[in-house]
């Protein structure tokens, strides 16, 4: 699953930067939208564990809901 899907990114990042492409672009587009990914999932943990101490939505630690 995740790793499949890693390698396969991995392998399209490769592709561009050996095709002449611009390979800092790449990586940081990539990085960007791993970030967002990883941003969204941790926002739902959040969002789940302030539901189950009562706090939410006024929860002052968490960040804003994505």
């Amino acid at each position: 699953g995740k790793l499949k899907d890693w390698r396969k990114q991995a392998s399209a990042i490769q592709l561009v930067a050996f095709k002449g492409g611009d390979s800092e672009k790449a990586c940081f587009a990539q990085d960007m939208s791993i970030r967002a990914q990883f941003q969204n999932k941790l926002a739902g943990v959040c969002e789940d564990m302030c539901k189950e101490v009562g706090a939410y939505p006024k929860c002052a630690q968490c960040p804003q809901f994505v």
